[in-house]
Formats: structure tokens, C-alpha cells, sequence
């Protein structure tokens, strides 16, 4: 199927918006975030210095680390990039505007809450990181994306199909329901366990990563419980494709069965470098990053097992 000017944006800005969040995991995991200790310029200038001579003199030379500060400007600018997409996908969306209301009212919303997320930005460093802080820029992204994921379908002319048999569906909707709910409380937890250890690491910043998880592991009730529950979406995930293999579904929807899987796998294996080999930055990233895309990968296989004529 041909796509319009419309489409073609939303996925491109789709995409750019998980990109922000790997990016943002890279922030993150690098310890970057006060990189720029003012926003929205860095160091009181738009371009930020490139050595501590450079710097104004109202900051101290030891908030200065190169490295830090341009991952921090470059994420802001990635940011501001992304604020540029959502932006013209929703002047795009306008022409929806009476034909398709709800993908206008969805894209006007993500771009609502890009400014919000941005503001939000300028409070994460207002309050040195605080860890709540960061987690609601977080889920913030999120909710950027399903509004820009399901503006971007509805786009699309409705074309009478049935992915799920009604007899399949009627066992395979209580379980995808019930495994995006579990992967969603399971980010959830797993930025509560992401929140003890930003605690740890501004006392302990000198002590070496496998101390902070050590702790975490041995001392924390919601990382256990966040490892304990790790394995049941990628049971539920395996039931679904099992009943879409062995029942007549739409390809597309088999197709979406098995990504699923393949992500959740992906996602167990990088927490579990992450409990077990100190945390190492890359696999901070791939967490977060794959995360996203599983996120987005079972609310359309919602969808699919939900749309019927």
C-alpha cells in the first residue's frame, strides 16, 4: 500500500523517537545527565565549551567533563530534532482533520506532550536527577510513542479484516491483554530498581558498578520481584505463538507473535548481563532501547487481535 506524505512522516518520526530513547539510555548509563548542569543552554552559552578554560566563570571547573557535556548537548539536540518531526507530522495530520479526527487529536497530543518533555528535561536537571524525575521523562516518551503509533494506523483507510478468528480470539485476548500488562508493570519495576541504584550511585560514585548491584541484588524486594516475574511474558509470549501457529491467523499477526518473543528474549538476556556482569553501559542501553520497540511491538498485537469487522 502506497503511503502519504503523512504516513511516511509518523514513521519516520516513530522511528526517531525510539532513537531519542537510546540515545537517552546512553545519557544515562554514561552518567551524563548533568553533563550540562543549566538548561536549556549548557554552561551558559547555546554552544558548550570545548575546554575548562572555556568556561564562564560562574562554574566551577569541576562540574566540566567534555565527554559528558557534548553527550548531554547532543542528546538535547536529538531532542530538539525529534520536537521538529512531531511537530510537522502533526501539521500533516490536519488533513485527517474531518475525514479521521482521532489521528489529528492524537498527533496535536504528541506534540502537546513533546513541549511538556521538554519542560520536564529542564526539571530533570533543575533537581540534580532526581530518580522519579527521570522516570516520568521516561514513561512520558512512552506515551509520545503509543499516541504517534496509533495516529499513524488509524491514518491508514479501513479495510475489513480479520486477523483472529473469533474462537481464537477469545483465547488469545485475555493473554496478550495479560502480557502487556505484565511488561508494562515490569518496566515500571524496572525503573524502580534503576532509581535505587541512581541513589547508590551519588554516595557511593567511587565504588566500582558491581557494588551497586551487588547491593541491589542482595538487599532490594523489587529487583527480586523484577527477576522473579521476568520469565512469565516470555511464557505468555510462547503460548500466543504456539496458538497462532497451530490456528489459521492473519501472517501479519503470526509475524508479530514471533518479534515478540524475539525481543523479550533479547530483553531477559541484556538484564541478565545487566544482574550479573556489573552493569556494563552498552547493555544499559539495549534494555531501554529494546524495551520500547517490545512495547510497541505487543500494543499492536492488541490491536490486531482486537480488530475484527
Amino acid at each position: 500500500m502506497t503511503k502519504n506524505n503523512y504516513q511516511r512522516w509518523a514513521f519516520l518520526t516513530i522511528i526517531a523517537v525510539v532513537f531519542l530513547i537510546g540515545v537517552g539510555s546512553l545519557v544515562r548509563a554514561s552518567g551524563a545527565g548533568l553533563g550540562c548542569p543549566d538548561w536549556p543552554k549548557c554552561f551558559g552559552t547555546w554552544i558548550p565549551p570545548m575546554s575548562v578554560d572555556e568556561l564562564p566563570p560562574e562554574f566551577e571547573k569541576s562540574q566540566f567533563n567534555l565527554i559528558k557535556t557534548w553527550t548531554e548537548y547532543l542528546n538535547r539536540l536529538v531532542g530538539v530534532l525529534i520536537g521538529f518531526f512531531i511537530f510537522v507530522t502533526m501539521l500533516l495530520s490536519l488533513q485527517y482533520r474531518k475525514e479521521k479526527p482521532l489521528v489529528t487529536w492524537f498527533s496535536i497530543a504528541g506534540f502537546i506532550l513533546v513541549a511538556f518533555q521538554g519542560w520536564l528535561g529542564s526539571v530533570v536537571v533543575a533537581t540534580e536527577l532526581t530518580a522519579w524525575v527521570i522516570t516520568a521523562h521516561m514513561v512520558v516518551a512512552l506515551i509520545i510513542l503509543l499516541l504517534l503509533m496509533f495516529a499513524y494506523y488509524a491514518s491508514f483507510p479501513h479495510v475489513p479484516m480479520i486477523y483472529v478468528q473469533t474462537k481464537e480470539r477469545q483465547f488469545l485476548l485475555p493473554l496478550v491483554i495479560a502480557l502487556s500488562i505484565i511488561t508494562t508493570l515490569q518496566g515500571v519495576l524496572g525503573t524502580q530498581v534503576r532509581e535505587e541504584i541512581d541513589i547508590l550511585t551519588k554516595s557511593f560514585s567511587e565504588l566500582p558498578r558491581e557494588y551497586w548491584i551487588n547491593t541491589i541484588r542482595d538487599k532490594n524486594l523489587i529487583h527480586d520481584i523484577h527477576r522473579s516475574f521476568s520469565w512469565l511474558p516470555l511464557i505468555l509470549a510462547v503460548i500466543i505463538w504456539w496458538k497462532s501457529f497451530r490456528s489459521e491467523v492473519h501472517k501479519l499477526y503470526y509475524s508479530y507473535s514471533v518479534a515478540v518473543i524475539l525481543l523479550i528474549v533479547v530483553q531477559s538476556a541484556a538484564g541478565i548481563i545487566l544482574s550479573y556482569y556489573s552493569m556494563p553501559a552498552t547493555m544499559q542501553i539495549v534494555h531501554l532501547t529494546n524495551f520500547s520497540l517490545l512495547f510497541l511491538a505487543e500494543i499492536r498485537l492488541l490491536q490486531l487481535t482486537l480488530k475484527k469487522i
